[in-house]
């Protein structure tokens, strides 16, 4: 098949062998969802039956060999590891086949990066649960404790603890019934976006309706689990007193923490918002522990974006310009020859002879990798990438299915050819979702099978076509095909690009989402602020500080709490970021996420949340404006 960058409807396709060449104009697309995911190595295309009848007839007169789907369907509780294994002793099924996969492989394959960015997603939804679970406790509390006269007057008048904390439920209820409602409107261009990015993956036309019915019930099991959490946190109303109530419900000390720290005089303004923080550590303990939740968060898809960016793929991928099949019969003595010829012509270029193919391991079917350089497609994590022709290297979860690691012996190959290898490493590679092993060329010789690809990626493209003619001029008799593309180490099939976006894309919802909270947090959180220090704020006024100034110290009082949530989030960031990165990412084959938390990884985050917040409490905190000092006479 030729190799085309992008098919349109008119485009030529031109499929076959050096025997047969069949030219096929593009009519339309069509969902194919067993192979149609970006990730799957096989692609299909569908012809009309009589150019099928004419294909199979002439591949059958050269002895070409024809590839049929077999579907088998497994009993129930029938184990499809052992049918595969058996059905390969008894017939050579690997060895025959140039495929064997299961229906859940597949289903696996085609969902594996909408079901890593849901997860991603899901986990996000987490963590705003809890953030929105301790805004509610935060608003509750403080309401009580402002509301501590009136309940005390309701519950002198015979109102029970339980009548008050209906009052509280059905508020908090009927919210995240109009919530809910919002939520479900802005979904529907939300959902559209996320099957445009995820469609080109899985080759899916993905459903755009929304099930109002799922939603309503996922609304209604949210809304009760905050019903729960206002209960507990309204608990407090029955320790009420009516005779405390008469006192406004003051306690001992204006304060609730022994945390005092001193005011000095240079600068004012800090020390003022620093003591007013430490002295009330309990009113904004909640806040903090928001802040820390949020930047671990961001921190954490942050890390992420730089993990699968073009970057970190760029140091495990081969991007070729030059594609040449060799023949069965290759030699391996001519591999120096080939990279010399290319050497001459571009000496930056880097080249690999690969095999990558199923192939049986102990009985398991995994996906194989031979190159000639192991080392320069692949990371190792223990021990080493093998160098010679009897020795292995597995990835984590291949080592996990065979249920052996560095220093066991594995059997690779099928029936006679089956010859034993030498675990010497644990490596990580992505490829069939990180189920993979690598072997030398010369381990793959062992075997019975030869290298039947040989990969240049230019360093300058201006010479491509000299590489790729010169090559087919020199060894022409060992050349099956041959591919040019000029522009491919850009382009790298788009996958990268596609990877970008949603990367970018994930991001850019975490932070938004994050802002739009630290603004609801704030907004909350400093209206009964306000209230609480209407009284401080006008005695404060009649000293001779300016509205500004008073709003800029609220607004810096909130800063230092978003500074301190930071600090506490790029902490947990540290210790926790990698095992939540490899949980996750471990469906795609990363199992050992190198998390490279780097100052501007912390700053990025912590600049954005603690800007926010004194943004928006600078905003919130306009009704200084509004307090005279005459209002002290009536206190």
């Amino acid at each position: 098949m030729t190799a085309v960058t992008k098919l349109e409807i008119g485009s030529t396709l031109t499929m076959g062998t050096e025997d047969y060449v069949y030219d096929f104009t593009v009519k339309g697309f069509i969902e194919e969802p067993q192979f149609g995911a970006s990730l799957m190595g096989i692609k299909r295309v569908f012809v009309h039956e009589n150019d099928f009848k004419k294909m199979y007839d002439e591949a059958n007169d050269v002895g070409t060999h024809k590839i049929l789907d077999v579907g088998v369907t497994l009993a129930d509780g029938a184990d499809y590891n052992e049918v595969k294994k058996e059905l390969d002793d008894s017939c050579g099924l690997a060895a025959s086949a140039a495929l064997v996969m299961s229906k859940e492989e597949t289903i696996t394959y085609t969902e594996l990066y909408s079901r890593t960015g849901s997860g991603i997603l899901l986990a996000f939804l987490i963590l705003l649960i809890a953030i929105v679970i301790i805004s509610m406790w935060h608003s509750i509390s403080t309401s009580i404790d402002m509301e501590y006269t009136n309940f005390g007057i309701l519950k002198s008048q015979g109102f029970t603890s339980w009548q008050i904390q209906i009052v509280y439920v059905l508020q908090y209820f009927i919210a995240e019934v109009i919530g809910s409602v919002i939520g479900l409107i802005l979904s529907v261009p939300a959902l559209k976006l996320l099957s445009m990015l995820f469609q080109p993956m899985t080759g899916l036309l993905t459903a755009t309706d929304i099930s109002f019915v799922k939603c309503g019930a996922m609304a209604l099991a949210l809304a009760l689990l905050c019903i729960v959490f206002v209960v507990i946190a309204t608990n407090k109303v029955g320790r009420i007193s009516p005779v405390r109530a008469i006192s406004g419900g003051k306690a001992e000390v204006y304060f609730d923490s022994r945390l005092n720290l001193p005011i000095k005089a240079k600068p004012l303004s800090f020390f003022m918002c620093l003591r007013q923080f430490t002295s009330r550590f309990k009113s904004y303990g909640g806040s903090v522990l928001i802040v820390a939740l949020l930047v671990y968060f961001m921190m954490t898809v942050t890390i992420l974006s730089d993990t699968l960016s073009r970057e970190y793929f760029g140091e495990t991928q081969f991007f070729q310009n030059i594609t040449l099949v060799l023949h069965e019969d290759f030699d391996l003595d001519k591999m120096e020859d080939f990279e010399q010829t290319v050497a001459e012509i571009d000496p930056d270029a880097r080249t690999l002879f690969n095999f990558s193919d199923y192939i049986m391991i102990d009985g398991i079917q995994l996906y194989c990798n031979s190159y000639n350089k192991p080392d320069m497609l692949n990371k190792v994590y223990d021990g080493r990438m093998p160098a010679y022709d009897n020795e292995v290297a597995v990835t984590d979860i291949a080592s996990e299915l065979l249920g052996k690691g560095i220093g066991d012996t594995v059997v690779i190959g099928s029936n006679e050819d089956a010859k034993e290898f030498i675990i010497t490493g644990i490596y990580q590679n992505v490829n069939d979702a990180g189920k993979n092993i690598c072997i030398t060329s010369d381990g793959l010789y062992r075997i019975n099978k030869t290298i039947p690809m040989f990969y240049v990626e230019m360093a300058d493209l201006s010479l491509t076509n000299k590489v790729a003619d010169t090559l087919e001029k020199k060894y022409g008799e060992n050349i099956l095909r041959k591919y040019v593309e000029e522009e491919r180490n850009t382009s790298a099939d788009g996958i990268f690009e596609l990877i970008d976006t949603i990367s970018v894309v994930i991001v850019a919802v975490v932070y938004g989402i994050s802002i739009i909270f630290s603004a609801v947090v704030i907004s909350m959180i400093c209206s009964k602020a306000f209230i609480k220090e209407r009284t401080d704020i006008g005695i404060l006024k009649s000293l001779g500080f300016t509205a500004s100034g008073l709003r800029t110290q609220f607004a810096s009082r909130f800063t230092i709490i978003a500074a301190i949530g930071s600090i506490m989030g790029g902490i947990a960031s540290l210790f926790l970021t990698t095992p939540l990165l490899e949980v996750i990412m471990r469906m795609v084959g990363l199992t050992r996420i190198d998390a490279e938390i780097t100052p501007l990884t912390f700053l990025f985050p912590a600049i954005a949340v603690c800007a926010s917040f004194f943004v928006f409490a600078y905003f919130a905190a306009r009704k200084i404006n509004s307090v005279e000092v005459r209002e002290l006479i009536s206190e």
